[in-house]
């Protein structure tokens, strides 16, 4: 009887075990700080032994439908949050808004096949920052960037975890820097293929930001024939409403057969062509050979994801290319034009000087830029025109010279006095060649103000010789077409009186070479008479 006593509590030890083998779970948030509306991913462990068959439940109270289960990704138990992912195992952010102060209260429930039950309570704090992020695939490099709204912060972080294991990988974390080019963060960092979260994080002194996004390296390709291979269209753009943006350069497409492809076209569902168009930029590839796609999103009023394919086709091939656009519209759309517009209003590129809509533009007068910087080409930058205060012209201060007592960065000279024969100053203060424009020009063409004659512009000229003129007029000294009068002794030839100052002989000598230009046209015209005349000295008095 001992024995047999013995043996069903040997039995029931067995079987009793693993009933208390799970413990209190522990729950950990990816990123580590969460906010509003932002994706998260949050992993519960419960400590099951590999016998045991656990189910994880969450519940947020005083939250509507603020309950659920975890699934379970390999040996974990993770629930994906997001509100712009179809995908996202756990639906949207259960956080309606902001903790400020009063976390929220959160259960999470581990039970097991035997009905053993533990439980952990959790003070959830959510930020209040708003962020955005926008991550480019191509190839195995990643391009990041984010945007942070609402509050100014000296960066955000990152780090980057494998989806299937949910571990960080080692070595791809780090901080995102300004960049004013993009108002916003950015950086970029090379994985090999796989599917990715990576985590986001910022903070002000009383508030934070924190969200992740799923990201997938190397899976292009798409389905169909092995003769033609392409990138998935794969991106989250950052929008204005209804604005077109176009993706140029980003996803290729290339002819990995041995004949040459042509007829290539890509067609999306008609349903969604009015929002979305993918073009070749090439429609024929030899083997080998590559060219891109051009995407182009247009008419996105709001946030919104599409999901879904485009059909590539090249004669009978056929290729199916995954789509997964995440858009996200952001504020009222700028205007295009700046007629009419106040400067400094927004318009697609930069902002409106003098209704004209400057691409990058910080400034439009000096006004707009902060103490000690003034306003030059349309950007803010430190001002040096005090040191030039009672300097001459051309005095040398700070990375230029001085004209007018302001300091020009970069400057050459101030008026055409300071350059070289045959140069001008600009309008930015660099000596500069005059161009001819009647350089290698016939006689009478059109220019500046007047017309050429051997090479030279006349202002208000009609007229190179007599031949340009209507019959019973000659053309004078002056360039003008007019009737003669009684031809004086000498030829006809305007009594001309030249003055050389400083570098007059080179202009006598042109003027010389255009009279006798005219002279022997109009020898030419009077025969031989013409031919026999010759001058005296009294042609010249």
């Amino acid at each position: 009887m001992r024995q047999c006593w013995l043996a069903t509590a040997a039995v029931f030890i067995f079987l009793a075990a693993p009933a208390l083998a799970i413990q209190e779970p522990t729950v950990t948030f990816i990123p580590s700080q969460i906010s509003i509306n932002s994706s998260f991913l949050m992993i519960a462990d419960p400590y099951a032994t590999s016998t045991e068959s656990v189910n994880v439940k969450w519940v947020v109270f005083g939250i509507e439908n603020g309950y659920g289960s975890f699934p379970k990704v390999g040996s974990k138990w993770v629930c994906y949050f997001s509100n712009t992912d179809p995908e996202s195992t756990c639906g949207p952010n259960v956080f309606p808004a902001p903790s400020y102060g009063t976390p929220y209260e959160m259960q999470v429930n581990a039970t097991n096949q035997f009905g053993s039950t533990e439980s952990t309570m959790l003070n959830v704090n959510v930020g209040g920052i708003r962020m955005t992020n926008q991550i480019t695939v191509v190839g195995s490099n990643v391009y990041i960037s984010a945007w942070v709204s609402g509050a100014v912060v000296g960066g955000v972080a990152y780090k980057v975890y494998n989806a299937e294991t949910i571990e960080e990988v080692l070595g791809k974390s780090g901080t995102m820097q300004y960049n004013p080019n993009i108002a916003g963060f950015n950086t970029s960092i090379s994985l090999p293929k796989g599917d990715y979260y990576i985590a986001f994080t910022a903070n002000t002194a009383d508030d934070f930001s924190g969200g992740v996004s799923k990201v997938q390296v190397g899976s292009g390709g798409g389905t169909g024939t092995s003769d033609i291979k392409a990138d998935d269209i794969v991106y989250s753009p950052v929008i204005y409403p209804g604005q077109e943006l176009s993706l140029r350069e980003v996803f290729r497409i290339t002819n990995t057969g041995s004949e040459n492809l042509s007829g290539i076209s890509i067609s999306v569902p008609p349903e969604l062509s009015s929002y979305i168009s993918i073009v070749p930029q090439q429609t024929s590839l030899g083997p080998n050979e590559s060219t891109y796609m051009s995407a182009t999103i247009k008419n996105i009023l709001y946030s919104t994801n599409i999901t879904t394919y485009a059909t590539l086709t090249a004669g009978t091939k056929e290729l199916r290319i995954p789509v997964d656009l995440r858009i996200t519209v952001i504020g009222q759309p700028p205007e295009s034009t700046c007629s009419g517009k106040a400067d400094k209003s927004l318009c697609l590129g930069g902002i409106c000087c003098s209704e004209l809509c400057i691409a990058g533009g910080e400034c439009c007068t000096d006004s707009d830029c902060s103490s000690g910087q003034t306003c030059s080409n349309y950007k803010c930058s430190a001002t040096t025109a005090g040191e030039c205060a009672g300097k001459q012209d051309n005095s040398v201060c700070t990375g230029g010279i001085c004209c007018s007592e302001l300091c020009i960065a970069g400057g050459e000279c101030c008026t055409d006095y300071d350059c070289s024969s045959g140069q001008t100053c600009s309008y930015n203060y660099k000596c500069e060649v005059q161009a001819n424009e009647c350089a290698g020009r016939s006689d009478t063409s059109s220019c500046t103000g007047g017309i050429c004659c051997s090479e030279l512009c006349i202002a208000g000229g009609e007229c190179c010789t007599d031949s340009d003129c209507s019959s019973g007029k000659v053309c004078s000294s002056s360039s003008i077409c007019e009737t003669p009068s009684e031809t004086p002794q000498g030829g006809g030839f305007d009594i001309i009186t030249i003055a050389l100052i400083g570098g007059g002989v080179a202009a006598a000598a042109a003027v010389g070479f255009f009279l006798f230009k005219k002279f022997r046209s109009k020898g030419e015209g009077e025969g031989e008479e013409g031919e026999e005349e010759e001058f005296s000295e009294e042609d010249f008095y």
